[in-house]
């Protein structure tokens, strides 16, 4: 398994964060662990889960 280094930044472009990843990393193992490093909300204001984001990955 091959490791890539990547830039994520937020859609907003405040909030980055560096990592390496392996190559075969599925999208939802990413952002489960990558939305409390980055510090971004994983409920709305309703207490439900949200079910978007929008980040850029950059390799």
């Amino acid at each position: 398994m091959a490791k890539i280094d990547v830039t994520i930044i937020d859609a907003t472009g405040n909030k980055q964060q560096e990592a390496t990843l392996p190559d075969d990393a599925s999208v939802k193992r990413i952002m489960e662990a990558l939305l409390p490093k980055m510090k971004l909300p994983v409920t709305g204001p309703d207490g439900e889960p949200l079910s978007g984001f929008q980040i850029a990955i950059i390799i």
